[in-house]
C-alpha cells in the first residue's frame, strides 16, 4: 500500500510506470489486507470501542447515583447531544473528504482529535461540589458530553471510511470488521472490566473517587489507540481515480438519502443497536434491583463479550458460507427471542437463568454490529459507480450519526419513562444523612426496567432482521459492481495521466504522448454513455 502524496514531491513517473501501477493495483486477484493493518484498524476501533463499554454500562448511572442529576436533566443531556450529533458528524465526514494532506485524508484527524478525546473523557467523569447548582452541572456534563461526541466522531468516521478503501474484495470486508469487532472488543472488554473493578472497590458514598481514578487510567489509552492507528496505516486513496465534476452540498445529500442500500443499512443498525444500548444502559438496574445483585452485572458482562468473541469465528465463517443476510436472520432471532425471557425473571433464585439469557445473547452479539458494519462499504461502491467520487467519509459520518442517535433514544427515553414512573437515585449517594436506607424502587420501576431490557429491546431486534431481508445487494451483485469499478477507476487514472503528461511537454505535439483531443472526446462521451446506464441500473443496485 502506497502513502497518499497529494502535495507532489519528486520526479514524474513516465506514462508506461504509471500504466503499469494501475494496472498492478487494479488486478483481479483477492485484494487482501495486510495483518499489520488490520490489526491498526481494530487498535483504532478501540477509541470508540473503550468509551462505549464503559460509558455504556456505567455513564447513565453514574450521572443519576454519583453526579446525583435529575433524571430529566440526564435526558436533556442526551437529546440535546444527540441533536448536536446529527450536525458534527456529516460535518466531519463531508470535510474529511475534501481534506488533502501528505498525511492523507483520513489521517490528520485521527492525529488532531486524539488528545482532545482523552481530555474530554477525563472531564466527563468528574463530580462537582455538592453546594453546584443544578444549572451548573447541567451546562458543565453537556459541555463534556458534547466535546467527547465530537472528538470520538472525528476518529471513529476515519476508521470506518478506512475500511472500504483498503480492499474492495467482499469477503475481505467481512473479515477486515470481524477483525475490526474483534481487536477493539478484547480491548475494551479488559478496559470494562479493570473499570468495574475500580469502581465496586468504593462503597456507595465514595463512588465518585472510582471513577476519577478509572477515567485517570483510561483518558491516556484512548489519546494512544487513536495514534497507534495514525502511525501505522497507510491510505490506498488515490486522488487521480475520481472524476473532476464538482458536487454541491445539496446534491451531496440527494444522492446520499436516495441510495435505498445504504438507508436500509442505517435502519438495521438503528434497530439493532438500540436494542443493545436500552440493555447495555439499563442492565446494571436490572442487576441491583431485580435480581438483587449488584455485582452480578461483572460476571453478565463477562459472560455476553466473552462468548461474543469466542463466536466470532463461527460467525465469519457462517458469512462466508451462506452470506450476511443469513447470518443476521440467524443470529438476529436468537438473541431476540432470548433476551424477550428477562422480563420474566425476579430475584436471586433466577440467577442461573440470567447466565443462560447471557450466554445466547453473547454468542448473537457479533452480529447485530458486524452486519452493518460489512455491508456498509457496499453501500459507498454503489455510490461511487453514481458519482464518480469516493465519499466515504460522508457515509461513515452518517452511519455514526444513526449509531449516536441510537444512543441518544435508548438513553433519553430510558431516563425520561424511568422519572415518570418514580425512580429515585439512592439516598446513600445523594446527600441523605443515613447512608444504610434500604435501597430499592417501586414495583412500577421495577417494571420499567424490565420492559426496558427484555421486551422492547425483542421487538427492535425483530425489525432489524426485517430490514435486512429488504437489503438489496448480494455476494454476486456486489462482485459485478467491484469490477466494473476497478475498471472505471483504471480508466479515470490513465486519462488523468495522459493528460498531465501532455500539457507538461510544451511544444510537443499531444500525438507523442498517443493521445489526441479527438480520443480524449471519445473517452468522454464514452464515460457519459455509461454513467448514464449506470445511473439506469441503479434502481436495481439499490437506489
Amino acid at each position: 500500500m502506497a502513502d497518499v502524496k497529494s502535495d507532489g514531491g519528486g520526479e514524474k513517473e513516465d506514462v508506461e510506470s504509471k500504466r503499469e501501477r494501475k494496472d498492478s493495483d487494479d488486478s483481479t486477484g483477492p485484494d487482501i489486507v495486510p495483518l499489520k493493518v488490520k490489526i491498526a484498524l481494530g487498535i483504532g476501533e478501540c477509541t470508540q470501542a473503550i468509551y462505549v463499554f464503559i460509558a455504556g454500562f456505567y455513564l447513565n448511572v453514574f450521572f443519576l447515583e454519583t453526579a446525583c442529576l435529575d433524571p430529566s436533566y440526564v435526558g436533556t443531556i442526551q437529546l440535546i447531544g444527540g441533536i448536536w450529533d446529527t450536525i458534527n458528524d456529516p460535518a466531519i465526514g463531508l470535510l474529511s473528504d475534501r481534506t488533502r494532506t501528505r498525511f492523507g485524508r483520513r489521517r490528520p484527524w485521527l492525529l488532531g482529535a486524539s488528545i482532545p478525546a482523552g481530555l474530554a473523557y477525563f472531564a466527563i467523569w468528574q463530580t462537582l461540589d455538592d453546594d453546584t447548582g443544578e444549572g451548573l452541572k447541567l451546562f458543565y456534563y453537556l459541555v463534556c458530553y458534547m466535546s467527547l461526541s465530537a472528538a470520538i466522531t472525528a476518529i471513529q468516521v476515519q476508521i470506518t471510511s478506512l475500511t472500504p478503501e483498503l480492499t474492495s474484495d467482499y469477503d475481505e470486508r467481512t473479515a477486515l470488521s470481524t477483525y475490526r469487532l474483534a481487536i477493539a472488543n478484547v480491548f475494551a472488554l479488559i478496559c470494562l472490566f479493570i473499570h468495574s473493578s475500580i469502581v465496586q472497590s468504593y462503597d456507595q458514598e465514595e463512588k465518585d473517587v472510582g471513577y476519577r481514578v478509572s477515567a485517570s487510567v483510561f483518558a491516556p489509552l484512548i489519546v494512544f489507540t487513536a495514534l497507534y492507528a495514525f502511525f501505522n496505516i497507510n491510505e490506498r486513496w488515490k486522488e487521480e481515480e475520481e472524476n473532476d465534476e464538482k458536487m454541491n452540498l445539496c446534491d451531496s445529500l440527494k444522492i446520499l438519502f436516495t441510495n435505498k442500500a445504504f438507508i436500509i443499512v442505517e435502519l438495521v443498525y438503528l434497530c439493532g443497536l438500540t436494542a443493545v444500548i436500552l440493555i447495555q444502559t439499563n442492565l446494571l438496574l436490572y442487576a441491583k434491583y431485580i435480581l438483587d445483585d449488584e455485582d452480578a452485572i461483572t460476571y453478565m458482562i463477562l459472560m455476553v463479550q466473552g462468548v461474543a468473541l469466542l463466536a466470532l469465528p463461527f460467525w465469519l465463517m457462517f458469512s462466508k458460507k451462506f452470506g450476511k443476510k443469513q447470518m443476521y436472520y440467524l443470529g438476529g432471532t436468537l438473541v431476540g427471542t432470548a433476551v424477550f425471557f428477562l422480563y420474566f425473571l425476579d430475584g436471586k433464585d433466577d440467577m442461573w437463568a440470567a447466565y443462560v439469557i447471557s450466554f445466547i445473547a453473547g454468542f448473537c452479539l457479533t452480529v447485530v454490529y458486524l452486519v452493518p458494519y460489512a455491508m456498509l462499504p457496499d453501500v459507498i461502491e454503489l455510490d461511487e459507480k453514481k458519482t464518480g467520487k469516493r465519499r466515504e467519509g460522508t457515509y461513515a459520518g452518517f452511519f455514526v450519526v444513526f449509531m449516536k442517535t441510537s444512543v441518544t433514544l435508548a438513553l433519553a427515553s430510558s431516563n425520561w419513562i424511568l422519572g415518570a414512573a418514580g425512580y429515585e437515585a439512592p439516598e446513600s449517594s445523594c446527600g441523605a444523612e443515613t447512608p444504610d436506607l434500604l435501597e430499592t424502587q417501586d414495583e412500577t420501576v421495577k417494571d420499567v426496567i424490565r420492559l426496558l431490557v427484555g421486551p422492547i429491546p425483542t421487538v427492535l431486534f425483530f425489525l432489524a432482521t426485517f430490514f435486512v431481508y429488504l437489503f438489496p445487494i448480494t455476494r454476486d451483485s456486489h462482485k459485478e459492481v467491484a469490477k466494473e469499478m476497478k475498471r472505471l477507476r483504471r480508466q479515470r487514472s490513465s486519462k488523468k495521466i495522459l493528460k498531465s503528461d501532455a500539457q507538461e511537454n510544451t511544444g510537443t505535439e499531444l500525438t507523442d504522448v498517443s493521445i489526441s483531443s479527438g480520443d480524449l472526446e471519445k473517452d468522454t462521451d464514452e464515460e457519459t454513455k455509461r454513467k448514464t446506464s449506470s445511473n439506469t441500473e441503479s434502481a436495481n443496485d439499490g437506489y
